[in-house]
């Protein structure tokens, strides 16, 4: 029986431990199906299933059907699982997969590995360690797009984000949203939220936790985040409009005297 060792780690975009995991074997040769349920855990695979063939699917395929009978968000991505990990234990055969730093797993990931381990076929066993793990020595390398790094680098930045970085992660959140991703969808609008609030980031924000089932904490809105050097005229826009509040002060007040040696009334 073959083990695998698979580290968890904590980041913005999930199922990291799940591509490192499905790495091991060799997504061109899945069927259809699982290549279509590909999208959900690793979008930058070019293994992942054509346009054309996910128009099939959608014809196909009854999950996809809109209606009262449509199954829940939840159903649908435990589906797509499946078909990921049966592709995948079609190639590797029967193994044990050590999850490390469990605790670390994020929502998508955790589903996947418990989705695994419900397969009914006993092919594969699933343990995640609170201790000192006992399967390989070295966990299967993580893997990650160029796009993917630039994501986590952008979220764990301390400091203001420009228009375009933050229309960046944006965009990236709905790519993930589109491809039925909503956690990954959620951590990073609400990245985006934390610099720059805008009336789209909160529609986007509203429709993960929609399809997620979460509530929007909509009164823990966060503050926006300091103006990052380099805005130019929308950080002329926020001096004018300090300035502008400034003038406005009612050039009475005692204050207003003190500061520009007036006598005090």
């Amino acid at each position: 029986m073959r083990q695998f060792a698979v580290r968890a780690e904590r980041g913005v975009v999930g199922f990291s431990p799940v591509r490192a995991l499905i790495n091991t074997g060799v997504t061109a040769e899945w069927p259809r199906r699982a290549r279509v349920g590909l999208k959900l855990v690793a979008p930058d695979d070019p293994a992942c299933a054509t346009y054309e063939e996910e128009r099939e699917e959608s014809r196909t395929e009854p999950v996809r059907a809109r209606g009262p009978n449509r199954p829940s968000y939840r159903e649908w991505a435990v589906r797509s699982l499946q078909e990921v990990g049966r592709a995948w234990l079609d190639q590797v055969g029967p193994c044990h997969v050590e999850v490390l730093d469990a605790d670390l797993l994020d929502d998508g990931s955790r589903l996947f590995f418990a989705t695994l381990a419900a397969l009914s076929d006993e092919r594969v066993t699933i343990r995640c360690p609170v201790g000192p793990a006992t399967g390989p020595a070295d966990p299967v390398p993580g893997v990650a797009s160029a796009r993917e790094l630039r994501i986590e680098h952008l979220a764990a930045s301390v400091g203001g984000l420009t228009g375009e970085e933050s229309g960046f992660l944006h965009r990236e959140a709905i790519g993930y949203l589109r491809s039925g991703d909503g956690w990954t969808a959620e951590r990073i609008l609400r990245t985006v939220l934390r610099h720059r609030p805008t009336p789209a980031a909160w529609r986007g924000l509203r429709a993960a936790c929609a399809m997620l089932g979460r509530p929007l904490d909509i009164g823990r809105r966060p503050r926006p985040a300091p103006a990052p050097r380099g805005l130019g005229a929308a950080g002329a826009v926020v001096g004018e409009g300090r300035a502008d509040r400034q003038e406005r002060r009612p050039q009475g007040s005692l204050r207003h005297r003190r500061q520009n040696g007036l006598p005090e009334l």
